[in-house]
């Protein structure tokens, strides 16, 4: 979530807020990310399931914030 917030930030909201804060929300995520993977996973296929369910939902995060799937719903 915290990966998906600062590229959304990054990408929609970069005049009202920071880019520093942006980035930090990213790399707070990408760590946490590698902590739990380094704490809890040992083999490559985990981890990578891991990481492709992060960037799946950061992916998700940023479509539906920008707009693109609420106006779909409304309709």
């Amino acid at each position: 979530m915290l990966v998906g917030e600062g590229a959304y930030g990054l990408l929609y909201i970069l005049a009202t807020t920071s880019g520093a804060y942006w980035a930090g929300s990213i790399a707070a995520g990408s760590a946490l990310l590698a902590w739990g993977c380094a704490w809890r996973f040992r083999d490559a296929r985990s981890i990578l399931a891991a990481v492709a369910v992060a960037a799946v939902t950061a992916v998700a995060f940023v479509v539906v914030y920008s707009g693109d799937l609420l106006i779909w719903w409304s309709s």
